[in-house]
């Protein structure tokens, strides 16, 4: 009986069998396994965050104070042309804590969207050189300012309270249960900056020029918001054409500053502001991964 023949030698390159540990080199990993390989550098997520904060300001003489005393100063200013000069504060009860509460919520979402953009062009060479997910950078950008962003919190409480003691024809503003939605708040708000993130760190690695772009249209997305009026300026001056009030309405950015002025202004909550927050929120971070990722093959072939 004539024996077997022996099997046809296997050709390099030709099977899909991968060794076990190994991984095919230019294959993407799937979702499941994107997000554990981003639980997988949990550390890396924390520690370079705490890092940057150590090293900001570290040469100036007030440090890291910088991170309460910038919103503090261009609150001082804002007060001064729109509170004082434009008159912008009539009509609007505790004008000061008013404005301080949208110069702080702003001043966050304004570092998280900057800070995210800058992340893939100014770490290409650590992309080259090691294999990490990319939306970790984005990632641990906006844990940094969510961090530094911590002490502003404690701040704006306090500010709230004394600003509306100086309020002669109202009660002042004291801590309420409703203060405590500041901190859902703040973390919806970093939800919604890092999908921003995710979409300024892929656009700004393909186009340099919106690094630079970026401040002039956060600017005007500031002064199209309401930070520094309430939405019966936007209501008086839009008489028939509702739209332009639903526009402003939509914007996720007065969202937010309502969300937190109604906590700690009146202590309480509007539950499709909250939803509306929420869906901007959700949306933007789905489609700003998305986005990123699409791309992320990319990003160390620069």
């Amino acid at each position: 009986m004539p024996a077997a023949a022996p099997p046809a030698p296997r050709r390099s390159g030709t099977s899909t069998d991968v060794p076990p540990g190994l991984k095919r080199v230019g294959v993407p990993p799937s979702l499941r396994g994107y997000f554990a390989d981003l639980w997988a550098h949990r550390d890396f997520l924390l520690t370079v965050p705490l890092g940057e904060l150590r090293a900001q300001n570290q040469n100036s003489a007030l440090g890291n104070a910088w991170h309460l005393l910038n919103p503090l100063l261009l609150a001082g200013v804002y007060y001064l042309v729109f509170g004082i000069i434009l008159q912008a504060s009539r009509g609007v009860d505790y004008y000061p804590a008013f404005l301080i509460i949208g110069i702080m919520t702003y001043s966050f979402v304004g570092k998280v969207v900057q800070a995210g953009a800058r992340t893939v062009v100014s770490n290409l060479k650590l992309i080259q050189s090691i294999r990490f997910p990319r939306a970790s950078l984005p990632l641990a950008a906006t844990i940094s300012e969510t961090i530094a962003h911590g002490p502003a919190l404690l701040t704006m409480f306090g500010l709230v309270w004394l600003t509306s003691l100086a309020e002669a024809d109202l009660p002042p503003i004291g801590p309420s249960w409703g203060w405590l939605l500041v901190f859902p708040a703040t973390a919806l708000m970093a939800i919604f900056g890092l999908g921003l993130a995710l979409i300024t760190a892929r656009a700004t690695f393909h186009f340099r020029d919106v690094q630079q772009v970026l401040p002039y249209v956060l600017r005007i997305w500031m002064y199209l918001s309401g930070m520094f009026y309430p939405l019966s300026f936007v209501s008086e001056r839009a008489g028939d054409r509702t739209w332009m009030v639903w526009l402003f309405q939509a914007n996720p950015l007065w969202q937010f500053f309502r969300i937190f002025r109604e906590a700690l202004i009146e202590g309480r909550a509007t539950p499709w502001v909250w939803g509306a927050a929420t869906a901007w929120s959700v949306a933007v971070v789905v489609l700003g991964f998305l986005y990123f990722r699409a791309n992320e093959a990319e990003y160390g072939r620069a």
